[in-house]
């Protein structure tokens, strides 16, 4: 795009698009595609995860159910110009204008190749690269796209991404010299090896925030956590400084205390919302939910803890398990399963109304 106007009631984005964007096979980038790529988004066919992402636009949801024979809401003025209109005023929708769920789309690609229209030959690219190998589990290569407007700006010809699956050796071949970047670090490499690279590589070491808040959801339905004075207990007996500096190995994190994280407008730190490490405190809202429910011993009060093994997850609630059992003297088991079963898990303990884990 050239740019974007935005109504007086901030409820109509027209966008206007660049009229020199081809294909890579040479067909001019029009609104249409882009009409194209939301409908087929929001279509109930595809059942798409981030379908939701849209649903600020006018009859997204609705036709993403299945209630809208058509999404009037987003059209193709002209062929360079484009038009979205939100059921209310939202500060951020400039940013999802940029973000995936807004991509052009060829119908005419798909409905040729059916489902191998994403596969090298086929597929069709409007960005700086096209795709020229896909070897599943070994490999990406992406080639220059000699038509996409900026070529003359994109100095690299060719870009190799061989498929690493583990963090750690993602990094050992970024420092044998066998990879130029690793996406290792965001990742999640080994935590203790930040102090090592944090020394070794202290030119390469940028702080950027990047808000975000890694938490612990509570199953409001199960026994125990069903009941507020024990979520007290817990939440108030983890360390989030020790976990954070020794554990994470990642002290310029910054220590959150709700749901909205450091960094970002309407962050609530320390003394405003939630609870700080308090060992006191957090045997006393213990103390109170055993006199309320009967309980003599707080070993009986067993916690069962599931999470996914990516990252440093595992480093993480192993902490956090010591802590509980530590300072509160409950049973805390922790269930350590695969990304899909976690979220299979997740949410089933959504339908029945438990809110997470």
């Amino acid at each position: 795009a050239t740019g974007f106007e935005v109504s007086e009631d901030g409820k109509v984005y027209t966008i206007h698009l660049r009229e020199d964007a081809v294909w890579s096979d040479g067909e001019p980038v029009t609104a249409q595609h882009f009409v194209d790529g939301i409908s087929r988004l929001l279509s109930p066919e595809l059942a798409n995860d981030y379908a939701y992402v849209m649903f600020a636009v006018e009859g997204a949801a609705e036709y993403n159910a299945g209630e809208l024979e058509t999404l009037d809401s987003v059209v193709a003025v002209d062929d360079y110009t484009l038009q979205v209109t939100l059921t209310e005023a939202l500060s951020y929708f400039d940013s999802i204008l940029a973000f995936s769920t807004m991509h052009p789309i060829r119908l005419d690609v798909i409905e040729e190749f059916g489902e191998d229209w994403t596969q090298p030959g086929n597929f069709v690219s409007n960005g700086a690269y096209i795709l020229a190998e896909h070897n599943p589990g070994e490999n990406v290569v992406l080639t220059k796209n000699e038509l996409y407007w900026d070529a003359a700006n994109v100095a690299i010809e060719t870009i190799e991404l061989p498929i690493i699956i583990e963090p750690a050796t993602s990094l050992a071949a970024f420092e044998a010299g066998e990879v130029d970047a690793t996406n290792a670090m965001d990742a999640g490499y080994p935590g203790e090896e930040t102090p090592r690279l944090i020394e070794e590589y202290p030119d390469n070491f940028v702080r950027l925030p990047r808000p975000g808040t890694y938490y612990l959801g509570f199953n409001t339905t199960a026994q125990h956590t069903n009941n507020v004075n024990l979520r007290r207990a817990l939440s108030a007996a983890v360390d989030k400084r020790v976990i954070l500096d020794d554990v994470d190995a990642k002290p310029w994190r910054i220590d959150a205390y709700g749901v909205i994280p450091p960094e970002i407008v309407g962050y609530q730190g320390k003394g405003e919302v939630g609870y700080e490490f308090d060992l006191e405190a957090a045997q006393g809202y213990l103390q109170a939910y055993m006199d309320e429910a009967g309980i003599g011993d707080p070993s009986e009060i067993v916690i069962e803890l599931w999470y996914n093994k990516s990252g440093d997850n595992q480093s993480i609630l192993e902490a956090v398990e010591a802590m509980w059992e530590a300072n509160l003297g409950i049973d805390v088991r922790t269930v350590n399963v695969e990304w899909g079963t976690y979220l299979e898990t997740l949410e089933e303990c959504n339908v029945i109304g438990g809110g997470g884990f």
